[in-house]
C-alpha cells in the first residue's frame, strides 16, 4: 500500500513539474499598445473571413501586437512583420500569430503591426510607413523591458507588407534599422526602376517564386539589383514552385518552407543562436 501511495506521489510530483515546465515554454502575447500618443485604440476584433482567415481591414488606429519568447530562450532579437493584404486590409493570422509558436520557441520575439490601410482619412502609403518608424521607436523605447537588443529588428514583410518595407528604404531620414526580410514582394503598381533606395548599408534577404503573378519574380530580382547598387548586401532565394500566397503560415506551417533559410540567415549574421 506503501509502495503504491509513493508511487502516486511521484508521479503526481512528475505530472506538476512537466505541466509547469511547458506553462514555462509558451510565448506570452502582450496586449496591444497604441503607436500615437492620445490615440485610442479600436475596440473592433480582428475580423474573419469565410474560410476563418484573421484579418485586419479598414486600419485607421495603429498598434502593435508583441509576442515575446520565455526569458530563457530569449536571443534578444526581434522581428517586426508588416503583414500583407495589398493595403486594404492585414493578413494577420497567416503572416503573424501562426509565426508566433515557431519563432518565440527559438527566442525570437515577433511584434506585428497593426499599421494604417486604405481608408478615407489615410494617407497610403505615407501614414503606414510613419507607422512602421514609430513602431521601432516604440520597440526601443521597450526593449529593456522585452528583454531585446535595441539594434537586432529585423523588419520583415509580406506581400504589401513587404512592399512597405521598400517604401522604408526608399525613404530618408526617419528610424535606421539594419535588416529586412521581403517576402513575395509586391510592386505597388510600379516598375523597380521608380524606387530608389536611400538608407545605407542595410542587409536584405528576400524570398520569391516563379509562379507568383501578384508579385512577379522578376521584380523581385530587379529590385535586388537596386539594393545592390545602393551598396546593400542582398540574398535572393527563388523557388520554383508556388503562388503568390505559397509563404503564408496555414495551420500546419507553410506551403512553401522560408524560414529555415531565413533562420540559416539570421545565424550567419548574429542574429540567431541555435541552442
Amino acid at each position: 500500500m506503501k509502495t503504491l501511495l509513493l508511487t502516486f506521489l511521484v508521479t503526481l510530483l512528475f505530472l506538476i513539474n512537466l505541466t509547469a515546465q511547458e506553462s514555462q515554454e509558451k510565448y506570452q502575447r502582450l496586449d496591444a499598445i497604441a503607436l500615437w500618443p492620445n490615440q485610442e485604440l479600436d475596440q473592433g476584433k480582428i475580423k474573419a473571413t469565410i474560410k476563418n482567415v484573421g484579418l485586419f481591414q479598414n486600419v485607421t488606429s495603429p498598434a502593435i501586437i508583441t509576442y515575446l519568447p520565455p526569458k530563457h530562450l530569449a536571443t534578444g532579437t526581434s522581428v517586426l512583420i508588416c503583414p500583407g493584404g495589398g493595403y486594404g486590409a492585414l493578413a494577420w493570422a497567416h503572416h503573424v500569430e501562426r509565426l508566433a509558436p515557431l519563432f518565440t520557441s527559438k527566442g525570437i520575439a515577433l511584434i506585428g503591426l497593426k499599421y494604417r490601410t486604405n481608408h478615407p482619412q489615410n494617407k497610403i502609403p505615407d501614414d503606414a510607413l510613419k507607422d512602421f518608424n514609430q513602431a521601432i521607436r516604440l520597440i526601443r523605447k521597450n526593449s529593456k523591458e522585452w528583454n531585446l537588443h535595441s539594434e537586432k529588428i529585423i523588419g520583415l514583410g509580406f506581400s504589401a507588407g513587404a512592399n512597405l518595407l521598400l517604401q522604408y528604404a526608399c525613404s530618408p531620414g526617419g528610424e535606421k534599422i539594419k535588416y529586412l526580410n521581403f517576402l513575395c514582394l509586391w510592386p505597388f503598381f510600379q516598375k523597380a526602376e521608380a524606387y530608389s533606395i536611400q538608407k545605407k548599408d542595410l542587409d536584405v534577404i528576400m524570398f520569391t517564386t516563379a509562379q507568383d503573378k501578384v508579385a512577379p519574380s522578376s521584380f523581385s530580382v530587379d529590385i535586388a539589383g537596386v539594393f545592390r547598387k545602393s551598396g546593400s548586401k542582398v540574398k535572393l532565394i527563388q523557388h520554383n514552385k508556388g503562388t503568390h500566397m505559397a509563404f503564408n503560415f496555414e495551420a500546419n506551417g507553410p506551403r512553401v518552407d522560408w524560414t529555415a533559410d531565413f533562420f540559416k540567415w539570421m545565424k550567419i549574421k548574429g542574429l540567431y543562436n541555435k541552442k
